[in-house]
């Protein structure tokens, strides 16, 4: 698995080498429809949670009561508020989050 995380702006899409996407790379789109992570990942690594214009992303293998961290991310005023939800994940995965135009990666 290798990817890219790309912040909510236009000029982070607009330097988006043509060359870097190549045809097996996977794209997920931030809430706004800007570019945000790009590369390639096998389909049971990809978890993804949204919640209005907010969007959540685990990769790598782990489970998740999707209901609940549905709910916590639409109740959470910052980005901060998704610690429950990235101490609770099972596994190691990466977990990575588009928020009001604000990205956390860890």
């Amino acid at each position: 698995m290798d990817f890219l995380i790309l912040p909510d702006r236009e000029e982070a899409a607009r330097l988006l080498p043509d060359h870097l996407a190549r045809s097996d790379d996977e794209m997920i789109r931030h809430p706004s429809g800007r570019p945000w992570l790009l590369g390639r990942w096998e389909p049971h690594e990809l978890t993804v949670v949204t919640a209005g214009a907010r969007r959540l992303v685990m990769l790598g293998p782990t489970r998740i009561d999707h209901p609940t961290v549905e709910r916590v991310l639409g109740r959470a005023r910052t980005l901060h508020g998704l610690d429950a939800v990235a101490r609770s994940l099972p596994g190691n995965p990466y977990l990575i989050a588009s928020m009001d135009g604000q990205v956390r990666a860890q």
